[in-house]
Parts: structure tokens; C-alpha cells; sequence
């Protein structure tokens, strides 16, 4: 039974925040399951020969009277299934099994239906290796498909799966008329891939026959140009000696048949040998047996006359040793250091190898690699332990080398030359030297005829020929079940699939995004510069804002105040005034309105800015009163909001200390036209606000950018990802708006278009490419002013 896997953790970045998403495959590929009150089988007859389903299971909702399924179970006969015609709301579910009588590996899933009707729920079609599912989807039907359409799938079966089960079910379990029904003409897995039915050289056409058990070939017109001449009877015939110009190898020649340059199994020079691919290729080749050639990070150093020696394992080539290499470091002041191999006895250095030995002449004070040519060194063995070891004889040897756990190292004090049998001073844990032995080595060629590429890849064998080089495929390739990218061969989807638009917007079947007309935005709203439906007016704080000041303060009956405040960066229209209310508060009408400015006191009352705000005594909180038809604020300016009452002593919530200025007015009966002060005083900022409708708001963007999961969570490679789907809204928690971003290889999107005055929080899934959609990341937000 095949699992759904998630892939593991990524994280995404909005704005300057970062955060971590935890990303699972899953979800909008399954097919939903109706409410079921009943089956009915019957057996559909193989048309053509292939594994086709031999047994149908049908749930239905409430059953109504009259036909609400409709069979017809003769050979070719097209399969009718109809929802019921109920009041509530049911769907339907029709399941097909399908033995596959030993098959596995890749088939092809091939099912031709159509939609009854324009109308009603969209359905899909999954399939799988259990009765209970989960179901992968592969085919839809949308009110688009009232002519038969034809959808294809590769599949992978496990071996000793013994049925497939094909499913097709309404999505939404919407009630639906009598005429929403699909009809399925045809429905089978086949071995035979269609999709590997493409011409070559000398062929006009290759297309599966019609059993699809094969391709049906048929040649180019005879004397079409082809690469080397013509084509005859579905072969190039050349036409010019394909040998012109060509210069072989030593040991190759020419083919005249097809212009390669091939060798035979004795034309090769001495070390070289006739390789499969019928090229000379080196017989053996020089590679590092010993060590590495890492340059260590740490400079460590060894007294004349003291010999070390650090340990090794070979690598997996077999070889003869032919020189010995060691880094000097900047500081080091040998100038003739003396170097061997030696066996291991048990953990420690034993005896010289043979032939192993030799003397590398440096510079004192040049930091770099040196070494000295073995005249016959020993042949070593792949995956065994040696000693490495060196003996300066006049100044003091500086190497690098890496501290930790890195194998052991001994060293034997007051020697003249590294001895035969090694006689150890000490042995120490934990150090790796910049040193290596490099030789010729030994083995069988390596075969170029390995290099065989895989799909959506290019391998060669590379231009010493003891390898194999692979790179991708050209992006956009076909494969086997889509085109090449980056590699990996993406099937081709439905972009829209799951894709859930705003009011007066549609999902663009070439991008996956949701997108507007002209004419499509409901009452209130535009299509705007990126084909969303933004709102065409917002509400938002014009003057002062929603802060909750920490001081109680308060106002006698009859003493207006009124609070200096600076306008937003938004101009728009005043329709309410907004005052908080302190728990000590005693008044129950309050006069507000708002006044301009004249030289840093209040000057005369703006028309319409009036009104009285009815509020409870002793209770806290927000209380405001409309604007029947408030004045126009202009963005950037200095206001003054007054406040009178004239019953109750009213308490309010404001900051002390540098915020703005205030006056009052004393033996007031209702706010004046124009203001006379009776004192103005610097340093407060009452909990008060203007808010109105903004024309034309400001419009903001949010960058996100994240990186790309690699892995599913049960540390798979995650080799399907097809894009990612950023969901969005003003609310936490609330993602109404959808984008669809259909590169797979993007890690970076910016939402435009958002207008200002309120804070937005994203979230963002993974797709891959079987239509599954990861669990939403973390949220992120950002406020546009």
C-alpha cells in the first residue's frame, strides 16, 4: 500500500521576520468520500485485451424514486453514473477494481468520460493499490468537459500488488439535477507507455498502435536529408565518406560506415586497452592511494631528530605507490625532510614498506606542497591501515594538520633517519596531517558503456574516460510523463486544481493565479494593476489611533479641551469620531468635533466635524458618534479634537509628557465656531481617533522569499515539487486570498497591491506534482501603513 509523504521542515522569510514552516505533501490530491447509503457491481468487458476494470462498486446518497444509476454492462458500452436527485445534500462515489494479474512497474492509466451536463460539482479521478484508498488523482472533469476527454497517467506499481482500484467522486457534495452525470466510455491500465512512441532519424511518424501495445512506425519518404545523407527505406544511407576530416587516437581508426574512430582488442599502444566502447583507455591510471589532498587548518610543528608518524586507511583503488607529498607550512625551516610508509602492528607503526622511502627538498619559510618520486614503491592494498611518517634532519618541520578525532599519530624522538622497525616514543589520539601518496593504479579500464543515462539526464563518459559525466537535460524536454526541469522530469498538472478565488476573481488555467476583468469585481472593489479585485475605498485612521493611553485624566462640566494631532500620510473623508472612556468617566453626551489649526492653537471649527457621542457613565471603553458628512482631512496636517460635556464630569485615558499640546475653554454650553482659549498646555495625548473612507488608498507590497524543501519527512528525496501556493488575509488565521506560484525553483514572490491601513499575514504551502499541498507554514505578517 503506497503512503503519502511530507516533505520536511523549510523555512520562510517575510519581510524581516523569519520564521520556521513545518511543510506535509498532502491533502488536495485525495479524493473525498461521499456519504454512502448504498452499492451496486456489475462487470465491465475487456474491449481490447488490456488489464481493464472487471468490477464496479457505486455509493450513492439518498435514493430517490425513479433510475438514479444507469448501467449498461455490454461489451464497449458506455457507463453511466448519475447523482441522486435528493433534497440533501449527497455526492457520489464510484470505485472500479482492476486485476493486474502479476503486472508491476510503470503503467499507464488511460480513461476517456465526459460530463453529462455544464452543471454541478466538479469530478476527479484517482487511483490506487487499496480499496480504502488514499486515492491519488490523476483526471478531472469540470463543467468545461461536456465533450469526451481522454486524460493519461503514469504509475509505478509495487511488485506483488495484486488489483489497482480506480475511483471517481463528486468533489464538493453540492445537491445537483438529474442531468449532472458522468459517462465513462473507456477505462484501463496498459503496459505499454504511449508517450515513448516519438520519430527518430528517417521516420515520419511513430504513434502507438491501436491495441497500445506498440508504436506504429512509419518511414521518411526515401531520399529525405538526414544527418550523414539520405534516408532509405527508413535508414540514413551516407552519401559522403563520413571519414573526412576525422583524426583518431592512437590505436583507433576511422569506421567508414559510421565515422567513428574505433580501436580492436590489439591495436591499442602499450597501457592502454580497448574499452567497450571501442576506444584505447588508459590500463591504469595515477590516483591518491594515501590520505588527501586537504590543506588542514591548524600549523603544528616537530624538534629536529624527532620522527612522526600519523595513521591512514587507504582508499578503494588497488596501486603501486610512486611519490609521497607533505604541506609545508608558511613558518616551516626544513629544507630535507625524510618520508616512508609504514605497515600497522596492531595500532602503532610496524615496518617500512619496502621501496617506500625517499627524501622531499624544500625551501624554508614557503608554505605549499613538496614531495619525492619512489623509484620502486610498494603496492598497496585498498581499505588497509599504514603509517605515514616523517624526519627532519636539520630545522625544524612545520606542517598543518586538524585537531579532534581524526585518527592517531606516534612519534620516536633522537633519530638520525626513520628507523626499519619502528620504536615508538608515544601515541596520540586525535590528529590529521596534510600529507598523501599518490601512485599508478591497478585494476580493470573503467567501462564507458555504464554512462547510460537516466530520464531528464545526460551522461558521458568524461575526457580521460574513467568516468561517467551527467548533467540535466535541456529545461523543457519531454518525459515520460511531462517535461524536464532542472533535472527532474515535472508532470504536467492543473494549475488551477484546488484553487479557491476571491469574490469576482477566476483561477487562469496558464498560471494557476487568481485574476480579475474589468467588469468582474463586485460593488466596492476594482481590478487592479495585478489583476486582483482590490477595494476601491478603504476605512482607515485618518487622525490620532487605537493606542489606550496609561494615565487617568478628566474634564469638569463645561470645560471644553481640545488635543493637538498630525494627520496620517492617507487623505480621506472624516466619518467618525472616536473617543475612550476612562472607568471613572461621568458624563453621558459629549460634544466632539475638530478644529484646524491657526498658529499652534485651535482656530476655527471644520463644517461638518460635529457631533455628539452618546456613552454610559462608569463604564470603560471605546464610544464614538458618525459624521453625516464629514470634512476632507489632508494628509500631513495639524488638527485639534475637542471634546465638551454638559452633564457629568467626563474622565478619559491620556500620556503625559512630550506628546503634542492641549487647550481649554471654560463656561462652555457646546463646542464654538471659533476657539477661544482659556489656556494651552504642552505634553498629553488623549486615546481618540478620526476614522474615514480613503479614495484611492495607499498601496503596499510584501516581500517573501523562503527556501525550497529538499527532502519528504520520512527522509526521502523530495523529487516532485512543482511550486508553492502563498495564502493571505487581514485577519490571523483568515487566508481568503490565493497566489500560485508555478515555478518550482522560485524562493522569492512579492505581493502587490495591498492597500494601506491594515496589517496582512501570509502563510505558504508546498505543491507536488501528484496535486498533494503541504500543511501551512508559520504565519508571518506585515502592516502597510
Amino acid at each position: 500500500m503506497t503512503q503519502t509523504r511530507r516533505p520536511a521542515p523549510w523555512r520562510l522569510l517575510a519581510c524581516a521576520a523569519s520564521l520556521f514552516i513545518a511543510a506535509a505533501c498532502e491533502g488536495s490530491g485525495d479524493i473525498e468520500d461521499p456519504v454512502s447509503d448504498g452499492d451496486m457491481s456489475h462487470s465491465l468487458t475487456n474491449p481490447i485485451g488490456h488489464l481493464v476494470a472487471t468490477a464496479e462498486t457505486v455509493s450513492l446518497g439518498a435514493r430517490q424514486s425513479g433510475t438514479y444509476l444507469q448501467t449498461q454492462a455490454l461489451d464497449g458500452a458506455r457507463e453511466r453514473l448519475r447523482e441522486s436527485r435528493g433534497t440533501s445534500t449527497y455526492g457520489l462515489k464510484a470505485t472500479w477494481s482492476i486485476p493486474l494479474g502479476g503486472a508491476s512497474g510503470n503503467l499507464a492509466l488511460k480513461v476517456v468520460a465526459r460530463r453529462a451536463s455544464a452543471t454541478g460539482d466538479e469530478f476527479n479521478f484517482g487511483w490506487a493499490v487499496s480499496s480504502g484508498g488514499p486515492f491519488s488523482q490523476f483526471c478531472a472533469l469540470t463543467s468545461a468537459d461536456t465533450a469526451y476527454k481522454t486524460c493519461r497517467h503514469i504509475v509505478t506499481i509495487p511488485p506483488g500488488t495484486a488489483t489497482l482500484f480506480i475511483r471517481v467522486a463528486d468533489s464538493m457534495r453540492e445537491i445537483d439535477t438529474s442531468t449532472n452525470a458522468i459517462e465513462v466510455d473507456y477505462l484501463a491500465a496498459i503496459p505499454f507507455d504511449c508517450s515513448v512512441c516519438s520519430p527518430v532519424e528517417c521516420q515520419a511518424a511513430s504513434i502507438c498502435n491501436a491495441n497500445e501495445t506498440g508504436c506504429t512506425v512509419t518511414p521518411a519518404a526515401d531520399g529525405a536529408a538526414c544527418t550523414r545523407g539520405s534516408c532509405q527505406a527508413g535508414t540514413c544511407v551516407a552519401t559522403v565518406d563520413p571519414c573526412a576530416g576525422v583524426t583518431c587516437a592512437a590505436g583507433e581508426s576511422c569506421n567508414s560506415a559510421t565515422g567513428a574512430c574505433e580501436c580492436t582488442a590489439t591495436s591499442c599502444p602499450a597501457g592502454y586497452g580497448c574499452g567497450a566502447e571501442q576506444h584505447c583507455v588508459q590500463s591504469s591510471e595515477t590516483v591518491v592511494l594515501v590520505g588527501d589532498t586537504t590543506i588542514e587548518p591548524t600549523e603544528d610543528y616537530e624538534y629536529v631528530g624527532d620522527a612522526d608518524a600519523f595513521e591512514y586507511t587507504s582508499g578503494a583503488q588497488a596501486g603501486k605507490a610512486s611519490k609521497i607529498n607533505v604541506y609545508a607550512a608558511a613558518s616551516n625551516q626544513a629544507t630535507a625532510l625524510q618520508v616512508a610508509l609504514y605497515g600497522d602492528n596492531a595500532g602503532v607503526p610496524g615496518a617500512m614498506l619496502a621501496g617506500s622511502s625517499c627524501t622531499i627538498s624544500m625551501p624554508a619559510g614557503a608554505a605549499g606542497w613538496f614531495g619525492c618520486a619512489l623509484n620502486d614503491g610498494p603496492a598497496l592494498t585498498p581499505n588497509v591501515k599504514y603509517w605515514m611518517a616523517a624526519l627532519s634532519t636539520g630545522g625544524e618541520f612545520h606542517w598543518q594538520a586538524q585537531d579532534g578525532t581524526h585518527g592517531r599519530y606516534s612519534y620516536s624522538a633522537d633519530q638520525s633517519s626513520l628507523p626499519a622497525t619502528w620504536t615508538q616514543t608515544g601515541t596520540y589520539a586525535g590528529y590529521s596531517r596534510s600529507a598523501y601518496v599518490e601512485g599508478i593504479a591497478t585494476g580493470t579500464p573503467f567501462d564507458c558503456s555504464t554512462c547510460v543515462p537516466a530520464e531528464c539526464q545526460t551522461s558521458v563518459c568524461n575526457a580521460a574516460r574513467t568516468g561517467c559525466t551527467s548533467s540535466p537535460a535541456p529545461e523543457g524536454t519531454a518525459c515520460a510523463s511531462g517535461t524536464c526541469q532542472a533535472g527532474i522530469c515535472v508532470p504536467v498538472v492543473d494549475p488551477c486544481a484546488g484553487v479557491a478565488c476571491a469574490a469576482g476573481e477566476s483561477c487562469s488555467p496558464a498560471t494557476g493565479a487568481c485574476e480579475c476583468t474589468a467588469r468582474s469585481c463586485p460593488a466596492g472593489f476594482s481590478c487592479g494593476a495585478e489583476k486582483r479585485c482590490v477595494q476601491s475605498s478603504v476605512t482607515m485612521v485618518l487622525v490620532g489611533d487605537t493606542s489606550i493611553e496609561p494615565v487617568e485624566d478628566y474634564e469638569t462640566v463645561g470645560d471644553a479641551d481640545a488635543f493637538e494631532y498630525t494627520s496620517g500620510a492617507q487623505a480621506g473623508k472624516a466619518s467618525n469620531i472616536n473617543i475612550y472612556a476612562a472607568a471613572g468617566n461621568q458624563a453621558t453626551a459629549l460634544q466632539v468635533a475638530l478644529y484646524a489649526d491657526n498658529g499652534g492653537v485651535p482656530g476655527a471649527l471644520l463644517a461638518g466635524s460635529s457631533c455628539t457621542i452618546s456613552l454610559p457613565a462608569g463604564v470603560a471603553g471605546w464610544f464614538g458618534c458618525a459624521l453625516s458628512n464629514g470634512p476632507v482631512l489632508s494628509p500631513n496636517t495639524r488638527y485639534w479634537m475637542a471634546a465638551l460635556s454638559t452633564s457629568g464630569e467626563f474622565h478619559w485615558r491620556a500620556q503625559d509628557g512630550s506628546h503634542g499640546r492641549y487647550s481649554y475653554s471654560t463656561h462652555r454650553t457646546s463646542l464654538p465656531a471659533i476657539w477661544t482659549q482659556t489656556g494651552t498646555y504642552a505634553g498629553y495625548s488623549r486615546s481618540a481617533y478620526v476614522e474615514g473612507a480613503v479614495t484611492n488608498p495607499t498601496l503596499g507590497t510584501a516581500v517573501l522569499s523562503w527556501e525550497a524543501p529538499t527532502t519528504f519527512t520520512d527522509g526521502s528525496p523530495l523529487t516532485d515539487l512543482t511550486g508553492y501556493r502563498i495564502h493571505y488575509g487581514t485577519s490571523s488565521g483568515s487566508y481568503p486570498s490565493v497566489v500560485n506560484v508555478s515555478n518550482p525553483t522560485a524562493v522569492t514572490y512579492t505581493v502587490s497591491n495591498l492597500p494601506g491601513g491594515a496589517t496582512y499575514y501570509f502563510v505558504v504551502t508546498a505543491l507536488s506534482a501528484s496535486g498533494g499541498e503541504s500543511a501551512r507554514s508559520m504565519e508571518a505578517s506585515k502592516t502597510i501603513p
